[in-house]
């Protein structure tokens, strides 16, 4: 009988897997649904806690005069502020595959310092060796005038300090940002952090657990039909929901993401542009198109292309892009490659946009 119970959960389980995820006759359905998170109280993880939430692939010790507090961006594991200090902020976020080269990833956060970019050469000179995630991992320390991504304002006098690894969960990342004076002072309570990120397996023994701020669960559904010319590829980061490339193997992608919050339309597309090596515009600049019931905006953009975590800038790139906030969350929907290719697949592009649908 046990035998019996055991092989029907498992084919229970086997349908629910299969249900979520369907590609007949060419439309692909996509149904993601993110862990609650949840302490035995229902109120945010105490300073000194070990989190223990569910679905999160790590546990860490939240600092002392640290708290957790919630973010809209899906990309986040936890996040944290220090009290009294709300613009000292630290976030943990994991992404699939190997999440860019190191000299990558430290000149993007140089850039958003407002520092210069570093060689190759330079590089082993700005990093530092931390444990992280069970794995050997680096971290950076940056002083500068900080821009976050798809905000105008430049926050002088700041400190940003990111310990990174490569783990077999993915591609770690805990990030440390804020007044200079503040996250100088809280960078102990940092690096203690990182040191006690660890893969869940199971609790401290002796330790009492709790679990991050309550997240609210969410289904971010979509629908769509994939274009003949187009085959579907694994995502290369979490922060997707699918991926496309051509079926005659050229460089160019689409991807689809979609946020609970995406921030202002206008501000992604002025940081679509600057991957694009081009100048921010206004509102009257920009492009509407209506998407499964909902006014987005489309942009196509020529020039030298830069994407987060990417060192030398590639020549001669188009990307088309849709940018659609709709009643449950914002549609991105983003192809690049070389000017050429993108411009053969923008009917292919367009088509697959006008296809899409939040269930």
């Amino acid at each position: 009988m046990r035998s019996i119970a055991k092989i029907g959960l498992c084919m229970a389980m086997l349908c629910l897997w299969v249900g979520g995820c369907s590609q007949d006759s060419g439309v692909y359905e996509y149904r993601r649904r993110r862990a609650k998170h949840s302490s035995p109280s229902g109120k945010a993880a105490r300073s000194g806690a070990v989190s223990s939430t569910q679905g999160v692939p790590f546990h860490w010790k939240v600092p002392a005069g640290w708290r957790v507090v919630k973010h809209p961006s899906a990309m986040r594991l936890a996040t944290f502020v220090v009290e009294g200090h709300s613009q000292a902020e630290c976030s943990v976020v994991l992404l699939r595959g190997s999440g860019g080269s190191a000299l990558g990833n430290v000149n993007r956060w140089r850039g958003q310092m407002g520092l210069p970019p570093i060689d190759a050469g330079a590089l082993a000179s700005h990093l530092h060796p931390i444990e992280m995630g069970g794995v050997k991992g680096q971290y950076v320390v940056l002083d500068g005038d900080y821009q976050a991504m798809g905000s105008n304002l430049r926050r002088k006098g700041y400190r940003m300090m990111v310990a990174f690894a490569r783990t077999r969960q993915g591609a770690l990342f805990v990030k440390f940002v804020g007044p200079k004076a503040v996250v100088e002072r809280e960078s102990g309570k940092f690096l203690s952090l990182v040191r006690s990120i660890h893969p869940a397996r199971g609790h401290f023994h002796g330790a009492k657990t709790s679990g991050m701020a309550a997240a609210k669960a969410s289904f971010r559904p979509l629908s769509w039909k994939v274009p003949s010319s187009w085959q579907v590829v694994p995502p290369r980061s979490s922060i997707y929901i699918g991926a496309f490339r051509p079926r005659d193997g050229v460089e160019a992608e689409c991807t689809v993401s979609f946020f609970p919050r995406g921030g202002r339309v206008l501000d992604n597309v002025n940081r679509w542009r600057r991957q694009m090596g081009l100048e921010p515009v206004s509102e009257d600049n920009l492009k509407r198109i209506s998407i499964a019931g909902f006014q987005g905006v489309l942009v196509d953009l020529q020039g030298n292309y830069r994407g987060m975590g990417m060192g030398a800038a590639k020549k001669g790139y188009r990307m088309l892009g849709l940018i659609c906030p709709t009643a449950k969350g914002v549609i991105f929907v983003k192809m690049v490659g070389p000017a050429a290719v993108v411009g053969r697949e923008k009917g292919a592009f367009l088509a697959f946009c006008r296809s899409l649908k939040v269930r």
